[in-house]
């Protein structure tokens, strides 16, 4: 008979219900389990940098990537010449305005030099309800030119009073500040010679009143845009135009919802009618640029969120482009608006992912980041890059504004322009 001591002494350690596997101590099951909870980090962790690079890959896809890939389209050939050209006769120029009070007698001279070189060039100009002397200076150029406004309705609806009180067939579209190049008619022209082209984007030049941080970085990212649309008309149509200056056919002006941005939808509406959006370097305008971070970070959270409330308005539409127009309407206009989520993102988890794989590597990239952020937000010599970080921030919010259901249909000019 066997002791009951030696049966005793022979039972598992851990009870008679232990999961250990025979042959494997429990220290040996302890590594192997704490190997794979580190495995499973590192690939938690891996997860998060590979989330953090294509997020930067989107930050700058659309001003560096994208731009590279146009230059690999074809050119499209122009067709000047096929028609002629429309007269002096055919144009008319209309714009908005709203208490420019301040710009208003430098845009009456520049309108009058341009009537004495074309005497039958037709002007209108909307003044929405302005509580300043913005209509009295207008109507200095004559009778029937200013369509005044008993109360604030807003650009959108502006513009299609304007385009209805008059019967010519080609539309100039331009700012109440911004002033027109004395040959702008000659040289619009023969653009629409062409058959195929539907619209023409003008060469908007920024006079800057003082050398700030914000006027630097708005000048720096205008020359980048219309860079780029250059490349865009090269390879055939221009993605929208800018409210600054834009020509277009007047068969083309579709109907804009008070809440849409005018310009935005009048020129996308050019590329859904099968013609060409092209721009013009020689058609030329000036304008100032704002000076002071809040009247830009406000000026941008209105035209982002005008802009995208305008792509839902119109995504319906967005079909009926080319394969071509598709994909430059994604690269150009989408990836920007979501460019804040993408950065905000991207930190986020860049950073988590290098904690979960090495802590302290984890941490000093933090702390790297925090220090950076504090030198570009005190350094005034780094002023230009805080106002590119605004500038992406205020559409961001702009953006997430419009997709919460906010409109912005009537605007006040930046008082630091």
């Amino acid at each position: 008979m066997i002791p009951l001591f030696v049966l005793a002494s022979a039972q598992p350690q851990n009870g008679p219900l232990s999961n250990a596997s025979p042959g494997i101590s429990t220290s040996s099951q302890r590594s192997l389990s704490s190997l794979a909870q580190e495995a499973d980090m590192n690939v938690l962790g891996l997860v998060l940098v590979v989330v953090a690079a294509v997020c930067a890959f989107a930050v700058i896809y659309p001003y560096l990537v994208y731009p590279a890939l146009l230059r690999l389209l074809p050119a499209v050939q122009s067709q000047q010449g096929t028609d002629d050209p429309p007269r002096a006769s055919d144009f008319a120029i209309l714009f908005c305005a709203f208490n420019e009070e301040r710009s208003a007698q430098a845009k009456v001279e520049n309108l009058s030099r341009l009537r004495e070189r074309h005497p039958d060039l037709e002007i209108r100009i909307y003044d929405d309800a302005s509580t300043d002397r913005t209509a009295e200076i207008f109507g200095t150029l004559g009778p029937g030119v200013v369509l005044r406004s008993s109360e604030r309705a807003g650009k959108a609806t502006g513009m299609a009073r304007l385009v209805a009180s008059t019967e010519r067939d080609i539309l100039l579209f331009t700012d109440a500040n911004v002033l027109l190049a004395e040959d702008i008619i000659d040289r619009s022209a023969p653009y629409f010679s062409d058959p195929t082209v539907g619209g023409v984007c003008g060469h908007l030049s920024y006079d800057a009143a003082e050398a700030t941080a914000t006027q630097a970085a708005g000048g720096a990212y205008w020359r980048l845009e219309e860079a780029i649309k250059r490349l865009e008309s090269r390879s055939g149509s221009v993605i929208g135009g800018d409210g600054s200056i834009f020509v277009m056919r007047r068969e083309l002006y579709p109907e804009v919802p008070a809440t849409a941005q005018d310009d935005f939808t009048a020129t996308m509406n050019v590329v859904f009618e099968k013609k060409r959006l092209v721009v013009a370097d020689d058609v030329i305008v000036r304008e100032r640029l704002v000076a002071k971070s809040g009247d830009e970070y406000r000026r941008k959270v209105r035209i982002s969120a005008r802009a995208m409330h305008t792509h839902m308005k119109m995504r319906d539409r967005l079909t009926e482009m080319s394969a071509l127009d598709r994909w430059k309407y994604a690269s150009h206009k989408v990836t920007r608006w979501f460019g804040a989520l993408f950065l905000g993102l991207g930190l986020i988890s860049g950073v988590l992912g290098l904690t979960v794989v090495s802590p302290p590597v984890g941490f000093a990239t933090l702390s790297i980041v925090g220090a950076l952020g504090l030198l570009i937000w005190f350094v005034p010599q780094l002023g230009a890059i805080r106002e590119v970080i605004i500038a992406v921030l205020a559409t961001g919010q702009g953006v997430f504004l419009a997709l919460t259901g906010a409109t912005f249909a009537t605007w006040t000019p930046p008082q630091s322009r």
